[in-house]
């Protein structure tokens, strides 16, 4: 089970699960360097909405899948 981003304690404090919100960040940012990567530049990417990050970085998971899915198979 993932663990909560935040959570409520028995005093009523919010407490927040920074770690999980850390790894999120750093795989966003690892997301963000591949697609800077395989479109071979920075400054395109920096341009984009959220909407479009997001779009090509869900392509580029296809992309990556379907190139592992094709390398097993021609094994």
């Amino acid at each position: 089970m993932e663990p909560k981003y935040s959570s409520i304690n028995k005093k009523g404090e919010l407490i927040v699960n920074h770690d999980r919100y850390k790894r999120q960040i750093k795989g966003l940012l690892k997301d963000y360097w591949a697609l800077v990567f395989k479109m071979q530049s920075e400054e395109e990417v920096a341009k984009w909405d959220l909407d479009h990050f997001l779009e090509a970085r869900a392509a580029l998971e296809v992309f990556n899948e379907e190139i592992k899915n094709s390398s097993e198979g021609g094994r």
